[in-house]
């Protein structure tokens, strides 16, 4: 059991580390109103995750038909990573790397991002939270509005240096088959800079279809193990920035 640690969250954002397991977390039993809204708050109470290798926290909570999870940071990089090349959190019900449903936080732009205009992160350019969450359905990321969920919740916030993201999935849109859900454990992934076919379309239109694309970098930071967040193939084709975990639910 080792490379995370165990935190409360009080308003300030203080770390209090403790021991927990590998790449396994465990999801606690909800005992109070979560408001999917981008606020902190609501997870005061409730012990979350501190990927000591990553510059993130993560949590979880659940009753009977919900799983809710939070992500926070405050690493501008990563937070401007994320707001120009967008990020998809999937879960699938047989603990897996399976991407058979997620939730998409993306940005609209006149042809390419930003970033990719230019060739790497736009240092300078102040972030604010302002894209647009979907519910996306398999590897393809083909984009449904939220409102075709009821239910399902995502939301992004920030409040100084501390960007907050949080969500709620129902575990009948986990069910295969549209079967009871009766799981003990969800598999959940965190995927930067996955594009649609339709960007990934246009974006090779407007490139030139260049054959010859550097290999990207990948999201990795200070002394964090290989692997974790692995970026490969071209600039083009960012889908592999990514990290898989294992989610017990509370009973």
């Amino acid at each position: 059991m080792r490379g995370l640690c165990r935190t409360t969250l009080a308003v300030t954002f203080v770390v209090i580390l403790s021991s927990c397991g590998g790449d396994q977390y465990d999801s606690h039993r909800l005992q109070q109103q979560i408001t999917v809204d981008g606020n902190s708050l609501d997870w005061n109470n409730i012990p979350l995750e501190f990927l000591e290798d990553q510059p993130m926290v993560i949590g979880f909570a659940n009753d009977d038909s919900v799983l809710y999870a939070t992500f926070r940071f405050t690493d501008a990089a990563l937070a401007r990573k994320i707001h120009f090349r967008g990020v998809i959190v999937w879960l699938n019900s047989d603990n897996s790397e399976t991407k058979s449903f997620g939730l998409r936080y993306h940005r609209f732009f006149a042809g390419s991002p930003p970033e990719h205009r230019t060739g790497g992160e736009i240092e300078s350019q102040p972030i604010t939270l302002d894209g647009k969450f979907m519910v996306v359905q398999g590897d393809m990321k083909l984009s449904t509005d939220m409102e075709y969920f009821p239910g399902v919740g995502a939301a992004a916030g920030q409040d100084k240096n501390l960007y907050v993201f949080e969500f709620a999935v129902p575990f009948k849109y986990l069910a295969a088959d549209h079967q009871p859900f009766s799981r003990d454990k969800i598999g959940l992934g965190i995927e930067i800079g996955a594009l649609t076919g339709d960007e990934r379309s246009a974006m090779r239109k407007e490139m030139g279809e260049r054959g010859n694309d550097q290999s990207t970098r990948g999201m990795r930071s200070g002394g964090g193990r290989p692997g974790m967040w692995e970026g490969r193939g071209s600039r083009l084709d960012r889908e592999s920035e990514e990290i898989w975990m294992t989610v017990n639910l509370a009973k």
